[in-house]
């Protein structure tokens, strides 16, 4: 099981846009989870970028609060799905991987006879010289 924490690290904002001052427009963000069988813990940081308010639901940045910021990151980035996608990625790191067995092979110039079943000689080397 993990348990999911998220903080706002920094905002970014645009100085006036729109008739509005101090516009967030970037939320770097962390999310922490914490493996409660293992007793890891695991951090994603990424920012998003937000798009811009409309006037009449604009909040002045220094009413902002962690909810309100993290509600914004969340409908763009998806809570539930970037929790499960994380989710995913940690069972599938600690799921023992599939393994083959190394096996001896068989060293093709000690054969009896060549795979188009012709006899090669016994002798595994011939060396061949020339006199001058």
């Amino acid at each position: 099981m993990f348990l999911y924490r998220w903080t706002i690290d920094k905002i970014h904002g645009l100085p006036e846009s729109g008739g509005m001052a101090n516009v967030v427009a970037i939320v770097e963000w962390e999310l922490e989870i914490r493996d409660t069988e293992d007793h890891s813990i695991h951090y994603i940081r990424e920012s998003t970028q937000l798009q811009a308010p409309s006037p009449n639901a604009f909040i002045d940045h220094l009413e902002l609060d962690t909810e309100t910021i993290l509600s914004w990151v969340w409908n763009i980035v998806g809570k539930q799905t970037k929790e499960q996608q994380i989710t995913d990625e940690l069972n599938a790191m600690r799921a023992p991987q599939p393994t083959q067995s190394v096996v001896q092979l068989s060293m093709p110039w000690m054969a009896s006879c060549c795979p188009d079943g012709t006899g090669v000689d016994q002798d595994p080397v011939s060396i061949t010289t020339q006199s001058p």
